[in-house]
């Protein structure tokens, strides 16, 4: 007997994880080897945050608060909306997932660029929808061809400020004036997981427009800055109305015990948070400087993650896993002469440039 699968599972690509340390420690035989290919927070939680986790162990034999109902309260307070228009799940690859499978019938059409976060692909194709992929303009969002690209079939559009992997932001004035022309009944989902890092004056949430427009979903993660990644804790604010349609499909219980309540003891960091950016921004112009001096093209970023020119990517990603290094070859982006490189800690950085400098000769 020959077993049968959906015939759209054809269409989705595997996905690929990052080489964990573990393996490439156990594969080269070395030691201290470290990791920038995930955009993971090199600082781990804080101690409120461990302190807040361990006091919820002896509860783990209970269900979660299947509603996130405190979380939810504290959200909606944070970001001055009503606890009606927040949704949390477990990380905002879920929801987007979610969102997916409740707006798009089979062969609607889900929209994105190229390249971006490789899993608005996924989750359209794994919701019987057709993908449109806009080609960025200089590493951007190119907004007049999205709108312009844009059919009777289109249901839905995928929008990243900062985008994942190239760091860059959708400028605010820019966002208002697309979500202002677009088709009221086309969903956006502006994916702002890496907002926290953000300096640029031209940036701002969407959260500030999302009264005027129903048809707006923002997602936040707590993956990221919040260093809570091995959690899987994201959420979602936007009308009210769609989030009780994201709910008739919400898979209960789906958001721990421990991930509620290390988001919510998060949501009290305001310094430590202050902190990290700092300390990121730091690694960023330390990198800039080098990455100039090693002659090595880079698009600025506004996140905690570099893309970087480095000629042959698959070359040089191979050299720096032999020096215990792990980055993220962007070839099957279709950016076969870039790296991905997440900001770490001070000496991290200063390690990726030694390699950088004796792999290049320089």
């Amino acid at each position: 007997m020959t077993l049968r699968f959906a015939d759209h599972l054809g269409g989705i690509p595997n996905y690929i994880p990052g080489k964990p340390v573990e393996e490439l420690e156990r594969e080269l035989g070395i030691k201290e080897a470290i990791k920038m290919a995930s955009n993971e927070n090199f600082q781990g939680p804080s101690p409120r945050v461990s302190a807040a986790i361990a006091e919820k162990i002896a509860q783990l034999n209970l269900y979660p608060d299947s509603g996130c109902f405190v979380l939810r309260r504290a959200l909606a307070k944070r970001f001055r909306v009503q606890p009606a228009q927040v949704i949390v799940g477990n990380g905002s690859n879920y929801l987007i997932e979610l969102i997916c499978r409740c707006v798009l019938n089979p062969g609607d059409e889900g929209m994105t660029s190229d390249p971006s976060f490789a899993f608005y692909r996924r989750a359209i194709r794994g919701a019987l929808g057709t993908v449109k992929s806009i080609p960025l303009k200089n590493f951007e969002f190119d907004l007049e061809e999205i709108l312009r690209s844009l059919s009777q079939k289109t249901r839905i559009v995928f929008l990243a400020s900062p985008n994942n992997p190239t760091g860059r932001i959708i400028p605010f004035s820019q966002l208002k004036s697309f979500m202002n022309r677009l088709d009221p009944g086309i969903f956006v989902v502006l994916d702002e997981a890496y907002f926290e890092f953000v300096d640029s004056p031209e940036a701002a949430s969407g959260l500030q427009i999302l009264k005027d427009h129903e048809n707006l979903i923002v997602l936040r993660t707590y993956s990221k800055i919040f260093s809570l990644a091995g959690l899987r804790i994201g959420f979602g604010i936007a009308h009210p109305a769609v989030i009780q349609a994201l709910l008739k499909l919400f898979l209960p219980f789906s958001v721990s015990t421990l991930s509620q309540a290390a988001a919510l003891a998060s949501l009290e960091e305001e310094k430590a948070l202050a902190d990290i950016k700092r300390a990121n921004q730091e690694g960023k112009m330390y990198l800039y400087r080098e990455l100039d001096d090693l002659g090595l093209p880079f698009v600025p970023t506004e996140a905690n993650f570099i893309l970087v020119n480095v000629g042959d990517a698959s070359r040089i990603d191979e050299q720096l896993l032999k020096s215990g290094i792990i980055v993220r070859d962007m070839t099957p982006w279709n950016l076969p002469q870039h790296l991905r490189i997440t900001i770490s800690t001070p000496g991290n950085n200063r390690r990726l440039v030694e390699a950088l400098r004796s792999i290049l000769g320089k």
